[in-house]
């Protein structure tokens, strides 16, 4: 079939050409695929650092980056390529596939706050319990003890 046909091409084409931009492309994609993001970021990291850029290729490395972080979960860095895109795209059609992560991005930093600020509520009630505990235990054994000169009884 032609799938079989495309893969012979693909690898016919990663070992004739293997520092063209769209081999190592594709080759982060398989890593990424197969488990080993780290290694398929280093290389589309790699390929920022090439002397020039054409367009296409740039908006290349920065989808694969995007889709990368997406995969592992690291929204806000990928919204972070995305607003770097943004700044140097002159078609916004190119744009659209990433739109959403604006969306996400801002639906997750909603979601860290309000977990940050329930996070804080509970520690404010603990440590409120925690001192009205101690404030109670302290008048209690001043009750019992007589260990209140010149105050009155508290209980």
């Amino acid at each position: 079939g032609r799938g079989d046909e495309a893969k012979v091409l693909g690898l016919e084409l990663r070992t004739r050409f293997p520092g063209y931009y769209q081999t190592q492309l594709d080759i982060a994609r398989e890593l990424a695929t197969g488990g080993d993001r780290e290694k398929a970021l280093r290389i589309v990291q790699g390929l920022l650092f090439r002397d020039a850029f054409h367009g296409s290729v740039l908006r290349a490395v920065i989808s694969t980056m995007i889709d990368l972080l997406m995969e592992d979960g690291q929204i806000e860095a990928a919204a972070g390529w995305y607003s770097m895109w943004k700044e140097f795209e002159p078609d916004p059609e190119k744009l659209e596939p990433y739109a959403p992560l604006e969306l996400l991005n801002a639906a997750a930093k909603f979601s860290e706050d309000s977990e940050r600020r329930a996070a804080r509520r509970q520690l404010l009630r603990r440590k409120k319990a925690e001192g009205n505990d101690a404030v109670g235990a302290g008048r209690r054994r001043q009750a019992k003890t007589g260990d209140n000169p010149g105050q009155e009884e508290l209980f």
